[in-house]
């Protein structure tokens, strides 16, 4: 079909599950454990006891991804946007303070408890973050004229009143954010072009496209790549060029919408349409157009159709400059679902602005569905249809379809069915939509099991949040930390998100 229709019917249940998890609990969660009180940040690191070790130096990508998950839930929840979007104002006040190089521009990757840098080369993968909040939080800043939210104590929401834990909420502090939101507005849109001018200029490959996985801090060419120390050194990667991918998206979002608001205002406006020369040109501050950032985008639509994801529809993760496959194949089952919907989305949002003919539309809805129908059968793993063989029956499994769940990862021989916290939320977003685009209803079933699964095992039901890791018995692995560096209130918190807005369109993100 071509048309832009969507599946609705029976995802009723997951919005009031994801209005629950989210407000109840997520949310409130990091509000009241994620922060250091002695060194402004967010604790590196943070126990399965709720307790922050200020001495683990801090990563960009966690404060980054606080403010896309406050700044979105701001504009999701109108009644409640004073008390997130404090929180949001907070992590981009520590990103702006702590993490932008004010000589070469970008940002670092690590900083210490201090706020000094630890690790100031830039990576992709930061900058990307670091642009996917600064896009998310800017659009939160625009759209103004938020509710007075009662406190928590006065609030007739059930969610707030059966929450464990508090948040810190002044009366006065809506009007500290509309002020805010006049002075700082520019600063943050400001920041956000000139992440993007970055990236482009010097993290782009002019020759066989897509982008590097990480440069010096000056911006120059670095033997040292990786992301993690799990991560291969390679040129390129899946993550990195698909997480460019994500904050593009929402970057081109926030353009559109800051074009149509000059239109109105001012026919002018630097926001305007660029001839085919311009486009081709790097861009000055703050004259970025959204028809440049869509170009990027539909060379990383390609990328990844052409380069990133293989023949039998799993991603291919390492690569030189040439878009050479590195190393031994290895299947990172979330990552194959996750960017299913992150693949269809960046489709649909470059479709939503004229960007993306219709051909392309339809390619990449195939795509998306087609990768899903692959994670479905090969990555999920329920007692009815185990991926190899289960050998004692999972702790409180009962045999019925609620007990799936999404494995980890599949290297050479060897298939760990670990459930990995982040694989399980992008599982529930990625079967969900595929359920939507396909009306197929074996989508909608394994994202049944694996909101179950959620509920039932991953979920941390005395001291709060998702667990890191869960064994395929249901037992939880508390050797990882509750939270951190790689750990913060992205994954779930957006996965929430998306269920509440997929059940109900007029709710925008």
């Amino acid at each position: 079909m071509m048309d832009h229709s969507y599946v609705t019917e029976g995802l009723g249940p997951f919005a009031l599950w994801g209005e629950q998890e989210l407000v109840g609990h997520i949310l409130p969660f990091w509000e009241c454990y994620g922060r250091d009180p002695e060194h402004p940040g967010f604790y590196g690191e943070l126990d399965n006891q709720r307790r922050g070790n200020s001495s683990v130096p801090r990563s960009v990508v966690m404060t980054a991804r606080h403010l896309w998950t406050y700044s979105a839930a701001s504009r999701l929840f109108p009644q409640y946007r004073p008390r997130y979007l404090e929180m949001a104002t907070y992590a981009y006040q520590v990103l702006r303070q702590q993490y932008v190089d004010p000589v070469h521009g970008g940002v670092f990757w690590t900083v210490h408890p201090d706020g000094k840098p630890e690790v100031a080369k830039k990576q992709l993968y930061g900058q990307a973050f670091a642009l996917y909040g600064l896009s998310e939080y800017a659009l939160a800043l625009l759209e103004g004229g938020a509710k007075e939210a009662p406190s928590p104590e006065a609030s007739s929401s059930r969610l707030l009143e059966k929450t464990r834990y508090t948040s810190v909420f002044s009366p006065s502090l809506q009007r500290t954010l509309d002020v805010h939101r006049e002075t700082e507005l520019p600063a943050v849109l400001q920041l956000a072009h000139r992440l993007f001018t970055l990236m482009e200029t010097y993290g782009r490959d002019p020759t066989y496209g897509g982008y590097w996985e990480a440069r010096s801090q000056d911006w120059s060419v670095t033997d040292d790549m990786r992301l993690s120390p799990r991560d291969m050194n390679c040129q390129k990667s899946m993550n990195t060029n698909l997480h460019v991918l994500e904050a593009y998206t929402t970057y081109y979002r926030l353009l559109q919408h800051l074009r149509a608001h000059q239109q109105e205002s001012e026919p002018k406006a630097k926001f305007r349409e660029m001839s085919h020369e311009e486009k081709k040109l790097p861009q000055k501050e703050g004259i970025v157009s959204p028809h440049q950032v869509a170009e990027s985008l539909r060379d990383l639509l390609e990328i990844t159709t052409q380069h990133i994801l293989g023949k039998e529809g799993h991603l291919i993760l390492y690569f030189d400059e040439t878009w050479r496959p590195l190393g031994e194949p290895l299947i990172s089952y979330g990552h194959d679902i996750e960017a299913s919907w992150l693949l269809w989305e960046a489709a649909e949002t470059l479709a939503s602005g004229g960007d993306l003919s219709t051909g392309a539309v339809q390619f990449y809805r195939d795509t998306a569905v087609r990768m899903a129908e692959v994670s479905l059968q090969e990555g999920f793993d329920s007692p009815e249809k185990p991926q190899g063989e289960l050998k004692e029956p999972p702790k409180g499994f009962s045999g019925k379809p609620s007990s799936g769940a999404l494995d980890n990862e599949h290297h050479g021989n060897h298939r760990d069915h670990t459930r990995i916290w982040w694989c399980q939320a992008e599982a529930l977003v990625g079967y969900i939509n595929a359920y939507q685009l396909s009306g197929k209803s074996a989508f909608l079933d394994a994202a049944y099991q694996v909101k179950n699964w959620i509920s039932q095992f991953q979920i941390d039901p005395i001291d709060g949040e998702w667990f890191w890791a869960v064994s395929r018995e249901g037992i939880p692995d508390l050797s990882q930390p509750k939270g951190g560096n790689w750990k913060a209130s992205y994954h779930n918190g957006r996965c929430c998100m998306e269920l509440i807005r997929r059940a109900k369109p007029a709710a925008t993100l």
